[in-house]
């Protein structure tokens, strides 16, 4: 199965319950009667693509826990299906990968942190990456105003991966926001695509403990989600790290303050207003 799937299931797509058809309304009562008991592959075969979108928000109403339990646990059996799905890497890298990630993992248990799994995924997505896929996309990464500031004064170097959406055009890109929200900016960057994702990889370029040691990042345990075509299969977001990269220009919504803007404006960096 897609990764197009799992995506509309866990990312945002709560909003999307005053939505629903006829036919997915059907769905979800069905759900409340026997399909939570179902397989998840036979979940997903029963149910065409269009009604999934809403299956997790209405499974808040859904009353009987132990329905609840029961679904949860076979959604969560096909997430880490494709998570675990190394079949765009050959046999030699899939073995070298999963010895770099067992290492990884030892030394985690240890309280010791490596990065060979993470370093190798790179490597391989690098030989793989069909970057001329990616040249008309913009790269957008989404942030609240003190993170732009940090971003144009240089207070984040440049060395540092920023997580971007990948997006077809500027309205994809809007309509998303993505991780970020009301009030956010978005900064499209010139830079090398390190590793792009068929949707969320996981990774927590901030995050670090309290020894400023960086964490180990999510998409190195879940190497299905790396995805070298740069396809847009999912209607959410596809996720790309971006280092040596240069601000191109903001995505300024209505939503923005004054003050936001009038910064904006002083830096001479190009604004595209939405």
């Amino acid at each position: 199965m897609r990764s197009r799937e799992f995506v509309l299931l866990k990312e945002g797509m709560r909003r999307m319950a005053g939505l629903m058809t006829d036919l997915e309304k059907k769905t979800i009562r069905d759900l409340e009667n026997f399909s939570l008991w179902l397989s998840a592959d036979e979940f997903f075969a029963k149910y065409p693509n269009e009604n999934r979108k809403a299956w997790e928000t209405e499974l808040d109403k859904v009353t009987d826990p132990a329905k609840v339990a029961a679904a949860k646990k076979n959604i969560q059996a096909v997430w880490d299906k494709e998570f675990n799905d190394t079949s765009w890497m050959s046999p030699e890298e899939q073995d070298q990968y999963k010895q770099l990630q067992a290492k990884d993992k030892a030394a985690s248990d240890a309280g010791t942190r490596t990065y060979g799994a993470e370093r190798f995924l790179k490597q391989v997505f690098a030989k793989k990456a069909k970057f001329k896929n990616a040249e008309n996309m913009l790269k957008v990464h989404w942030a609240p105003a003190e993170t732009v500031e940090k971003l144009v004064t240089g207070k984040i170097p440049k060395t540092v991966e920023l997580s971007v959406l990948m997006a077809k055009d500027y309205a994809q890109s809007l309509s998303t926001r993505w991780g970020a929200g009301q009030n956010s900016v978005g900064v499209v960057l010139d830079g090398y695509i390190t590793i792009a994702g068929r949707g969320d990889l996981g990774s927590d370029q901030y995050k670090t403990d309290a020894g400023g040691t960086r964490g180990q990042q999510k998409y190195s345990s879940r190497p299905g989600q790396v995805d070298p075509t740069f396809g847009q299969d999912t209607s959410t977001h596809n996720e790309a790290l971006v280092d040596n990269w240069k601000i191109k220009e903001f995505i300024v919504p209505a939503d923005v303050p004054a003050d936001v803007v009038a910064y904006l404006q002083s830096t001479k960096i190009p604004i595209k207003s939405m």
